[in-house]
């Protein structure tokens, strides 16, 4: 589970079952609260670009995976469910995936509920949960079944550098919000933070139903 950073992979609390739990943003990732031992119970985790951040990849899923070397292997992402309630991956357990190919899905939010969603080169995207194990976990479809929504493409963005399309937002009427990380604040150094909300960046709006309502 990796932590948060430059104020991005922020947590929100959803409420199923008479249980709590905390949702990741940046990629799925869902612990539940056990309160009566006060612990975290980690159910599902995930990583993509698995090739690119090969370092950071814990060992025990590298020997899943059955490479020392990111060049020995193509998959690029995982995406692992507890279906036992162990709190440990297994090999039945894991989904691995040569997807992503491109760096414009790699930020993934929970909606109001437990889904996932990404707005990347395919538009607007959703992982869904397909079902619930004995133990409390969702259980999520795989990569290779990601859904796509059909929404509007937004306009351009302007400059052309900017992006990526991150910080998906639901209001009350159902309408999703979304925030454009921007290239032109360089207080990091480099683009694409969760912070930068200033300088070149956009808000863009879709209602309900799909329809692109505008970006300031």
């Amino acid at each position: 589970i990796q932590n948060t950073y430059h104020g991005g992979g922020r947590w929100r609390v959803r409420h199923r079952a008479g249980q709590t739990y905390l949702l990741r943003e940046g990629k799925p990732c869902v612990v539940r609260v056990d309160e009566k031992q006060r612990r975290l119970v980690p159910l599902v985790a995930s990583w993509l670009h698995v090739r690119h951040y090969w370092k950071e990849i814990p060992a025990s899923l590298k020997k899943l995976i059955g490479a020392d070397d990111p060049a020995q292997t193509k998959i690029n992402g995982y995406l692992w469910m507890d279906r036992n309630d162990d709190g440990l991956p297994q090999e039945n357990e894991m989904n691995f995936t040569p997807f992503p190919t491109d760096w414009s899905a790699i930020n993934w939010v929970p909606g109001d509920g437990f889904d996932y969603y990404s707005n990347n080169a395919e538009g607007l995207c959703r992982l869904p949960v397909r079902s619930w194990s004995a133990n409390g976990a969702p259980q999520y479809a795989d990569w290779e079944q990601i859904e796509s929504l059909g929404f509007d493409l937004p306009p351009p963005l302007e400059p052309a550098n900017e992006g990526p399309q991150v910080g998906l937002c639901w209001g009350r009427d159902g309408a999703i919000y979304q925030a454009a990380s921007s290239d032109s604040a360089k207080a990091f150094g480099v683009g694409g933070y969760w912070t930068m909300r200033v300088g070149g960046n956009h808000v863009l709006k879709w209602n309900r139903a799909g329809r692109f309502q505008w970006m300031v």
